[in-house]
């Protein structure tokens, strides 16, 4: 499969959909044509205040694009993206319900400071990124020290969704607490086969990677994430004039960036990706069109077959949410106490430790050990146990769901198939989209995350994560519920709050100083404080769990009404006067489908 190849699909694809002429199908084959003519990739930028990101894009585009300047300059998510109208910029501020609003570039740079809260992030669009790089889009995060809470969850999720990610360090700063801590946060949510790149940025011209400081940035940084990174050192550069910024080249960089999403892996892996996406909008346009043709043809007695059958799969759908209201009733109950217990446990072994009396030098020697090592190992440990609770939990809620699903799709689908051959075909187009659905591999649910003037954009790896396979006949197959995706990023999203709120605990360390105190003084007030640090600990963990749990409930519960809503407007049929013309319009869209799926399904055989 080439890139000539689907886009010749697409053509014949077009025939169809204009033959058909529904909104739904049109927005969803320009979605998928845009995506398959301009493919994309995801590139993030992440780093401390001042690490000199926006400087490093300007120096890309060899102009000063974004606002650079000793003190935070960045206080938003900036995408930059190409196919710009004219040769020069176009500003945007996107707002929550991803629409587009112009800005001047006046506009444009004092919001870079501070966004009005109806927006979500800022996008600039350029006439083209040079070095090869078209199709790249950008995204420069605030500083950690300058992300506030309304954007922090825009900027996790950005990451998990990138192809790449530059992780930009300054040489003279090199990694401090902050950039430990928001390593530490990021790294639950990051894949293991995510590409990152350490920058050290603003390097001295002499040095080179044997500099003892480039190994200690390195070390720390690879110890942090757990993987080996490549390394690129970025050179300080000088203003070319009083009033410009500096442009760092970082050619090495942006060549090595181009190399890997440009590498043909990724292209065939995408493209395979979209020939599957093209089948799944055939399958969509052939259900719309049998139903169809069933309200023309369907009996009296087999409309009332198909209704009693629809009623009694419907009545399991109570039964599902009841579970889920139950189960996620449990966790919500249970997990507070858990992290209060826990909470008890890492006040009793830290304050132990403090009051060993021999065991340390001086307060400051004692308080760096509970802030740095003590208090993380413990509350990872701590969360560990609570994170195993709730998979289990949901583990079993997710298997006596499909239980009850595919007993009760077995049932329906032979209630209406065993009596009735007209159903066949309807019941195994619905039988791929539920399928789909479970499998989380629909092109609808890839265009509500991606598409739109306002979407984030759709990275390889967006588009390679939820490929579309092969689905074949399910009528004698089993369904899951692919909800290991959510869950999983839930888990993960417990591991970073935690790891968060026990950086905002250690605060109290920080905050407090002992020092005119004699040891058994400042090993006592030392003591309380770190019974006032658990207690922060264990009150942001809960709340933000119990945030996320509801968010994660939410999300299986709508899961669980698509999927009962796929069957019951399949199979509900409005009484239609037949007209010949009518059907034999419907036959005749049917057969280009036909023909088109089975020239796909050749390709298919030869080259996939």
């Amino acid at each position: 499969m080439n890139q000539q190849q689907l886009i010749e699909n697409m053509d014949s694809i077009e025939k169809v959909v204009n033959h058909v002429n529904q909104k739904e199908f049109s927005s969803l084959y320009e979605f998928l044509r845009e995506r398959i003519e301009y493919p994309e990739s995801f590139v993030t930028m992440i780093g401390e205040t001042s690490s000199g990101k926006s400087s490093l894009i300007n120096g890309l585009l060899g102009k000063e694009l974004l606002y650079t300047g000793p003190q935070p300059t960045t206080g938003t998510v900036v995408e930059i993206m190409d196919g710009a109208d004219s040769n020069s910029e176009e500003y945007y501020a996107v707002t929550k319900e991803a629409r587009m609003a112009p800005l001047t570039q006046e506009q444009f740079l004092k919001f870079n400071l501070k966004l009005p809260e109806q927006y979500e992030r800022l996008r600039v669009l350029i006439p083209s990124f040079p070095k090869g790089l078209q199709g790249m889009r950008l995204f420069d995060t605030p500083g950690y020290g300058a992300i506030q809470e309304e954007h922090e969850e825009i900027v996790m999720s950005f990451l998990p969704n990138s192809d790449v990610i530059l992780y930009v360090v300054s040489y003279r700063a090199g990694v401090k607490q902050n950039d430990a801590d928001f390593l530490s946060y990021i790294n639950e949510v990051l894949r293991d086969d995510m590409k990152i790149y350490l920058v050290i940025n603003r390097v001295p011209p002499t040095v080179g990677e044997t500099d003892t400081r480039i190994k200690e940035i390195t070390c720390h940084v690879q110890d942090l994430l757990h993987r080996e990174l490549p390394v690129y050192l970025v050179p300080s550069v000088m203003p070319a004039n009083e009033d410009g910024a500096p442009l760092p080249s970082a050619i090495e960089l942006w060549e090595d960036v181009k190399e890997e999403i440009t590498s043909p892996e990724r292209q065939q892996v995408l493209q395979r990706t979209f020939f599957g996406y093209q089948q799944n909008l055939l399958f969509e346009i052939e259900g719309y069109l049998e139903h169809k043709k069933l309200e023309y043809i369907v009996s009296d007695e087999e409309r009332k077959l198909a209704e009693e059958a629809l009623q009694e799969f419907m009545d399991k759908k109570p039964v599902i949410d009841e579970k889920i209201e139950n189960t996620f009733l449990r966790i919500s109950q249970m997990s507070p106490k858990m992290f209060s217990h826990s909470a008890d446990i890492m006040v009793q072994e830290i304050q132990k430790e403090v009051q060993v009396a021999d065991k340390w030098t001086s307060q400051q020697e004692c308080a760096g050990f509970v802030e740095a090592h003590l208090m993380p190992i413990l509350a990872k440990r701590e969360t560990k146990n609570i994170k195993g609770y709730i998979e289990k939990e949901l583990d079993d809620l997710n298997e006596e769901i499909e239980s009850i699903l595919n007993t009760a799709i077995k049932r329906f689908e032979n209630r209406v198939t065993l009596d009735s051959a007209t159903f066949g075909k309807l019941v195994l187009n619905v039988g791929n989209k539920v399928a789909q659905r479970f499998t989380d591999q629909a092109l609808a649910g890839f265009f509500r995350q991606y598409g739109g003037a306002g979407g984030a954009g759709a990275g390889v790896a967006n588009a390679a994560k939820k490929g579309l396979k092969k689905i074949g006949d399910l009528v004698n197959h089993t369904f899951s519920r692919e909800t290991h995706n959510a869950l999983a990023k839930f888990l993960s999203k417990i591991g970073a709050t935690s790891t968060k709120a026990i950086t905002a605990a250690a605060v109290v360390f920080v905050e407090t100083a002992f020092y005119l105190f004699e040891v058994v003084v400042w090993q006592s007030k030392l003591a309380k404080k770190v019974k006032d640090a658990i207690a922060i600990w264990e009150d942001k963990s809960i709340k933000a769990v119990e945030k996320d749990l509801m968010e994660l409930k939410a999300y299986n519960r709508d899961e669980i009404n698509e999927i009962f809503k796929e069957y019951k407007d399949a199979f509900t049929f409005i009484e239609t006067d037949v007209h010949d013309k009518g059907l034999s319009e419907i036959e005749d869209q049917l057969e280009m489908v036909n023909e088109i799926l089975l020239k796909l399904g050749k390709l298919e055989g030869v080259q996939l």
